[in-house]
């Protein structure tokens, strides 16, 4: 590829990024927005709580967002380490438990197996996962239900993700489609709206940055998404 069409690749991947957040966080406002009026009318009592929980989802999407900016954008560069799964894992459940304390909405961790340290960049795998979970949350908003982060091994390496009850099966393509937030192909997921469909796209290229993909996954009868991560072949020796 030449250097112009990188750039230029790089421009509107940069779009295509800003107008997932955008349309994200454009959401919470309208609501915010509408509970302001209601008050100021004296039909509605203010629910500080709906406000708290719809502005830390739309925040927490924009750090995510800057994240991969700093990477993708700016340049900097990528810092490969030695990083435990496991840990990574509990520390994205915290933050996403801080979201959901006042919902109806539970967050599980299911580490199924034993995965030994990998080499990533633990900053952005975070912020990946965690948008996962912002995707899920939205999802799910309003019900009865879980998330489940899990962990577990299969022949092509280690395989984390996100899942909810709240999402419907979907197909490789559909879902694709789904990621392509300039054309209709979105509602091939009916159970996730424009906003959650933002976080996995946020998501997807956050992991691009370490060499992998989101894809549609299941999970004990859930439906989720998930990346393959391998392990390091030198840290298993260790």
């Amino acid at each position: 590829m030449s250097e112009q069409k990188q750039v230029a690749y790089e421009v509107m991947q940069h779009e295509r990024l800003l107008l997932a957040v955008m349309e994200h966080v454009r959401e919470p406002l309208v609501r915010v927005r509408n509970q302001a009026e209601l008050v100021l009318s004296n039909d509605g009592k203010l629910n500080p709580g709906m406000i708290v929980d719809q502005t830390s989802v739309s925040l927490q999407l924009v750090e995510h967002f800057m994240t991969w900016q700093r990477f993708a954008i700016r340049g900097e560069s990528i810092e490969l380490r030695q990083a435990g799964l496991s840990a990574v894992l509990h520390d994205v459940a915290a933050a996403l438990r801080s979201i959901t304390a006042r919902s109806q909405l539970s967050i599980n961790l299911d580490i199924s197996s034993k995965a030994g340290p990998i080499v990533t960049d633990a900053e952005v795998l975070s912020a990946g996962l965690s948008s996962l979970g912002l995707a899920c949350i939205e999802a799910g908003a309003g019900q009865d239900e879980s998330i489940t982060i899990g962990l577990r091994k299969n022949r092509w390496g280690i395989v984390a993700g996100v899942y909810s009850q709240g999402l419907d099966t979907v197909s490789t393509k559909s879902f694709r489609q789904a990621l392509d937030v300039t054309t209709s192909g979105r509602q091939a997921m009916p159970s996730a709206s424009h906003a959650s469909m933002s976080g996995v796209v946020v998501a997807d290229a956050l992991f691009r940055q370490l060499g992998a993909q989101v894809r549609p996954a299941k999970h004990k009868h859930m439906n989720g998404f998930a990346i393959t991560l391998t392990p390091s072949p030198q840290l298993a020796l260790l």
